[in-house]
């Protein structure tokens, strides 16, 4: 009988094909690098340039253009003629001035206004500049400034922050509403048709 070698040798160069550790081998690299390829893009933040509201420059009123064109024909015919407007036709040139102002500056300043006035005086200084017997008053453009001023505040009157906070407090539930003020001195009568005659006095009194 063939004597059989066990040295460690043999032991290390025998075939394991076929023991059940044979299917537990580590798993190959190809699969391992695939299942670790680049991330997806789906899973990336997306990143979108915000939208940035324009500005609107300190300095604008240098480069307002007046419109001139838009004046009634009497008041241009009058600016022509280095004639004073009336009362009622320089209201009329104030509102439409401001109303372009507006829509270019919602709020704008007074240093805004009294540069617009200034421009206008200079453009037709015998109709719109201040004087008092062939004598500049001030600036000769301070008039103007305060009535373009003026317009401004009266049409912004009743859209500013307090007056909503003082509507919203008036109009909450539960509150009472403020007592009416009267006037009690003031010359000549101040209630034409009382409900019934003072004190000691009659209808026929």
């Amino acid at each position: 009988m063939p004597r059989r070698d066990y040295s460690p040798a043999s032991e290390y160069n025998a075939d394991y094909s076929n023991s059940p550790l044979s299917t537990l081998s580590a798993p190959s690299t190809s699969s391992a690098l695939s299942t670790s390829s680049a991330p997806s893009t789906s899973s990336a933040p997306s990143t979108s340039t915000p939208h940035r509201r324009t500005t609107l420059s300190n300095n604008w009123h240098f480069n307002f253009e007046i419109p001139w064109s838009k004046m009634p024909s009497e008041i241009t015919r009058k600016l022509e003629n280095n004639e004073r407007p009336t009362g009622c036709e320089r209201r009329e040139v104030i509102r439409l001035m401001v109303g372009e102002i507006l829509t270019i500056c919602p709020m704008p300043g007074k240093k805004h206004l009294s540069e617009i006035a200034r421009e206008m005086v200079l453009m037709y200084p015998m109709s719109f500049r201040d004087y008092i017997e062939d004598i500049v008053v001030g600036t000769g453009y301070d008039s103007l400034t305060k009535q373009l001023q003026s317009r401004v505040d009266n049409l912004k009157r009743g859209k500013t922050s307090l007056y909503l906070k003082r509507q919203a407090s008036s109009t909450s539930e539960g509150e009472d509403q403020p007592p009416k003020t009267m006037r009690l001195d003031t010359y000549g009568c101040i209630n034409w048709q009382p409900q019934r005659p003072p004190r000691g006095e009659t209808g026929e009194t």
